[in-house]
């Protein structure tokens, strides 16, 4: 199996105008009580389809995942993007990527994450699910949930939180605490996977499906690990 690409913000090479956007500027987190990453990893199941797994990420270091980007070739999704940091400092951006484009991807990004302007410091991705195409062999959408770290170091769940829509029907989508993103031909949501309670992501899974490059994304899964108080 190939070795998954891991590296740091500084080292991170994109293509086009997806340079300029995948990594946001944030503030060194000083205050808030310190945690630490324990136990065993623990991995979700895969919303999509299950193909070649590519892990972004280091599962058991000290990361955790706030937001995915991923970007196309030829219609399709063959570029995904981890963006991680380190939970006990919001300065400490790292991210891992996988290309099996053949190249640079050319279409528009498709990006989801929790930031520290619309999100407390110290969000992290709890859960996900995909959106396929018609055919179930391309990721045309995603959206995440998130689990925070407060300035005590307790764990807990976003709950949710709806816009107010009137006169219109109410979807999961509407979800202001579970954002997403999705292309044209986003046509069937798939199951949310789901870290278990008081864990948050430190990794992501990427299935690839087979033929070459470019290759599409089909499916994605998440690394868990528990977070406990430091002593």
């Amino acid at each position: 199996m190939p070795v998954p690409l891991r590296v740091s913000r500084q080292a991170i090479v994109l293509p086009g105008a997806l340079a300029a956007s995948l990594f946001a500027v944030a503030l060194p987190v000083y205050s808030d009580a310190a945690v630490l990453l324990t136990g065993p990893i623990t991995p979700s199941e895969v919303s999509g389809f299950g193909g070649t797994p590519f892990t972004l990420g280091l599962p058991d270091g000290t990361y955790g995942v706030y937001g995915l980007m991923s970007a196309e070739r030829d219609d399709k999704p063959c570029y995904i993007a981890s963006m991680a940091e380190d939970v006990n400092d919001s300065s400490g951006d790292s991210g891992a990527i996988k290309n099996l484009c053949g190249g640079n991807a050319t279409g528009s990004e498709m990006r989801t994450q929790f930031g520290d302007i619309k999100f407390a410091r110290r969000t992290f991705v709890r859960a996900l699910r995909v959106c396929m195409n018609n055919d179930n062999n391309q990721m045309k959408g995603f959206q995440i949930r998130g689990r925070g770290i407060d300035v005590n170091g307790n764990v807990i769940d976003l709950p949710p939180r709806h816009a107010s829509l009137a006169g219109y029907g109410m979807s999961e989508l509407a979800d202001l605490n579970a954002p997403s993103d999705e292309r044209l031909r986003c046509e069937i949501w798939k199951k949310w996977v789901e870290c278990p309670q008081g864990q948050i992501a430190t990794a992501v899974t990427a299935h690839f499906g087979p033929g070459s490059n470019p290759r599409s994304l089909t499916g994605l899964a998440l690394e868990c690990r528990a977070v406990s108080k430091s002593e």
